[in-house]
């Protein structure tokens, strides 16, 4: 019986480390979101300031709507075979996408007022780009494991292409991932 008592204390000190984990996550989350808030304008001037016109039409390709609506598609075909996880990825991004546009007319934040690479017709914040991008992340890293990093990788590039394209805030940013 202490056996026992013992393996159940160790697993609920467990579990109370992983909250605490998580607190501190989501705690440094919010602090580094409302940081962003204060640095947005010279955020976005400096990136701005360094746009590389080599490179422009990469990260504009990035930001494309095309490009960021083939990647549910793509992983659907991926997930060939497991029809729940399917189900799964595309009402996570309807959900996310009409949050997101609530939230956008709820806020209803400008975009930056700088010469953007890109025309937008919405408001900033949250990003959509980037909650879409990264509400697939956690279906992608567990049914797909092998593709996690490079997700990861492509997941990040297209939520800064937002940002050196000139039509979000580093905190619109944060906010949708």
């Amino acid at each position: 019986i202490l056996r026992g008592d013992l393996m159940s204390h160790m697993e609920n000190i467990k579990i109370l480390k992983l909250n605490m984990e998580k607190r501190y996550f989501y705690i440094g989350a919010i602090l580094i979101l409302f940081l962003s808030f204060l640095f947005d304008q010279e955020i976005v001037e400096f990136i701005a300031s360094i746009r590389l016109e080599d490179i422009n039409i990469f990260f504009i390709t990035l930001s494309s709507s095309y490009l960021l609506y083939s990647i549910p598609i793509i992983t659907s075909f991926l997930l060939y075979g497991k029809r729940h996880h399917i189900l799964t990825l595309w009402s996570s991004v309807i959900v996310t996408y009409l949050i997101v546009q609530l939230l956008k007319w709820f806020i209803a934040r400008p975009r930056p007022e700088i010469s953007s690479l890109i025309e937008t017709t919405s408001y900033s914040l949250p990003s959509s780009h980037a909650a879409i991008i990264f509400v697939l992340y956690p279906l992608i890293s567990h049914e797909l494991n092998i593709a996690k990093y490079p997700y990861l990788a492509i997941a990040i590039l297209v939520a800064f292409s937002r940002l050196y394209n000139g039509v979000h805030f580093m905190s619109d940013i944060i906010a949708g991932a």
